[in-house]
């Protein structure tokens, strides 16, 4: 059970993973964390839940200390981002079919897992998060995709956020 855990993590976080056996086999985690989170970071930390898609608790528990580890940041704050995760998932069929109307040229199927996840974020922010002003959303959608995609696969997001973004400017 484990093994499945772990790969599937290892799959989702590549770029941050050298030393996850080492995480998991300690019994305490001697880090230094920060108490406080700003916004960037507390979006990283959704966008890796909504990557990974932890199917069971073993997982999420894992999931929540490597990332912990990762960010050097306290549980409180991975479990905020945890209940951010748990409802952007219900949306994400409504978020597939807007971003579907918005491009001739999106298919789900096509795109890399990174750019789908940040534009899942980046979509449930601007249609069901009034706080967070739709440029900002798209701005953080880009950083992301740049940071765990391509720079390619940013424009591509940068581009179907921006028709998005003018299609509900245009019926406001």
């Amino acid at each position: 059970m484990h093994s499945f855990i772990l790969k599937r993590i290892k799959e989702s976080f590549s770029c941050f993973l050298d030393g996850y056996k080492n995480l998991v086999l300690r019994k305490t985690i001697g880090y230094t964390f920060r108490m406080s989170l700003n916004q960037s970071k507390f979006r990283e930390i959704v966008y890796h839940f909504l990557f990974a898609r932890p199917d069971s608790t073993d997982e999420v528990e894992l999931l929540v200390k490597l990332l912990m580890h990762f960010h050097k940041t306290t549980k409180k704050n991975v479990l905020e981002a945890f209940s951010r995760y748990e409802k952007i998932l219900p949306e994400v069929g409504k978020i597939d079919e807007a971003i579907q109307k918005t491009s001739k040229e999106y298919d789900s199927e096509r795109i890399t897992k990174a750019e789908k996840v940040a534009i899942e974020l980046c979509a449930y922010e601007m249609l069901y998060d009034a706080e967070i002003p739709e440029k900002v959303a798209i701005a953080e959608a880009i950083r992301l995709t740049k940071k765990y995609g391509s720079k390619e696969g940013a424009g591509y997001v940068n581009a179907i956020m921006d028709t998005l973004y003018h299609q509900r400017e245009a019926v406001s």
